[in-house]
């Protein structure tokens, strides 16, 4: 101490209040042994350390291979022939927000019962970039519509509903929807299309088919044609009414005929 300089004196203080309650750390002891007693540091301290590092390694990937093939075997084991396939009705409400619901109240008995409801808002697109079509419910116009989704669109979505699978993992529908997806997956994606392999985006009129007819509900839009624009011509009147109706009853079908209306 004798030949430190005041300022230094001040720093040792300092430091030695700051750290005389401090436990002394391994590495400093594990730096001592080493430069004291280099044989038996080389001998039994580093003998020790190694192993216990390899162990370590050896249980992070024994724990994350049993992880890989529980979570492998479980899936592989969905019996196909308790799936069933059926098309997406937008007049049926059933929606993603149906599914989350379900799984929150637990009423599922099985993941098969899931991949069933699944099928019922949404299909897989074969195309260079994957389309996603997810059945919607809008309140707007009190009927269910199509989204189409990307990859990392559809992935978000199917990441927010969870459930305890086998030993208490928590699963997501989006790891459900992987294991499976060929259920899900078409060859195209059309306007309208007789293919079963063809998604149509057509699925019909956004109106609730009357089980009686009325004339009385048509009978203004009717009277409108033929006072305004067929100007009482019955023949005029007759022709444009069968344009509409070829428009109604082959949607994806250009008419090839333009009506002119001048004033």
């Amino acid at each position: 101490m004798n030949n430190l300089t005041d300022s230094a004196k001040q720093h040792f203080d300092s430091q030695r209040d700051r750290y005389k309650n401090e436990m002394t750390n391994p590495y400093i002891l594990q730096g001592i042994i080493r430069d004291y007693n280099p044989i038996y540091y080389k001998d039994v301290v580093m003998k020790s350390i190694m192993k216990a590092k390899n162990d370590d390694v050896i249980s992070i990937k024994s724990n994350s291979l049993q992880s890989t093939r529980s979570t492998s075997s479980y899936y592989r084991n969905l019996d196909t022939s308790k799936i069933q396939k059926s098309e997406m009705n937008l007049d049926d409400p059933f929606s993603l927000v149906d599914i989350e619901m379900k799984i929150y109240n637990q009423e599922y008995e099985c993941d098969e019962d899931i991949v069933t409801d699944m099928l019922k808002i949404m299909r897989i697109i074969n195309q260079k970039n994957d389309l996603f079509v997810m059945k919607r419910y809008d309140s707007t116009v009190k009927r269910c519509t199509f989204d189409i989704l990307s990859d990392d669109g559809a992935q978000k979505k199917l990441s927010k509903a969870k459930w305890d699978g086998p030993r208490k993992k928590n699963l997501k529908l989006w790891s459900l929807f992987q294991e499976c997806a060929g259920v899900f997956r078409l060859r195209d994606i059309s306007f309208i299309s007789d293919d079963k392999d063809v998604f149509s985006i057509f699925q019909g009129w956004k109106h609730k088919q009357l089980e009686e007819f009325s004339i009385d509900s048509i009978q203004l839009y009717l009277d409108i044609i033929k006072e305004v624009i067929a100007a009482n011509d019955n023949n005029i009147y007759e022709y444009i009414l069968n344009w509409i109706s070829f428009i109604l009853q082959h949607p994806g079908i250009k008419t090839r005929v333009a009506i002119v209306i001048r004033g």
